[in-house]
């Protein structure tokens, strides 16, 4: 059973933290920037959209779900979803960080050469979902060395479809017709 999150934007950020803790050992990820004085376990990953844009299309039929009484639940795609996000990754020390990244970088484009991340939306219709890599911006400054931990920035763009879903009546089954070839036009 299919449980739909309230928003979009959720999975989008919780699918993604779900993949990157199962593929890389001890990773935890949050949705969200961490507060000034929370503790953090390393290593982390917080997540953050940035922006969210819908973009309006004629909605085409997706999926139509079983027939009962003549009707269906019937998903159709209603546009897209272009976002742009920010992880921020926190490990102790600066080669911490850097082995984290490299780790991060090859689950993030486990189909090299083909660049980026599809993953499947499972509580928001099962629909894909694709993220790339824009930037990767680690903090060099000696600033970071009397902190407790070290960060780097990285930007993502993705694009996912956007879905709604409406009951609609449905053809199950349809009359017997016979044709008299003398009298009735068949084109064929």
């Amino acid at each position: 059973m299919v449980v739909k999150v309230e928003s979009v934007t959720e999975e989008i950020g919780n699918a993604l933290g779900a993949h990157l803790e199962q593929a890389i050992k001890g990773l935890r990820t949050m949705n969200g920037f961490p507060e000034a004085n929370m503790p953090l376990k390393y290593p982390t990953i917080s997540m953050t959209i940035k922006t969210m844009a819908h973009t309006n299309i004629w909605p085409y039929v997706h999926k139509i779900g079983p027939v009962a009484t003549n009707k269906a639940l019937v998903q159709y795609v209603t546009g897209s979803y272009d976002f742009s996000m920010q992880l921020d990754i926190f490990e102790r020390s600066k080669e911490e960080r850097e082995d984290l990244y490299q780790k991060f970088y090859s689950v993030f484009n486990r189909d090299f050469p083909r660049p980026g991340l599809k993953l499947v939306l499972e509580n928001y219709y099962n629909i894909v979902c694709s993220y790339q890599i824009t930037r990767y911006a680690p903090d060099m400054t000696n600033d970071r060395s009397m902190t407790k931990d070290w960060r780097a920035v990285v930007d993502i763009e993705g694009n996912c479809m956007a879905i709604r879903e409406a009951s609609q009546p449905i053809i199950t089954q349809l009359p017997d017709v016979t044709l008299d070839a003398e009298t009735d036009i068949v084109i064929t």
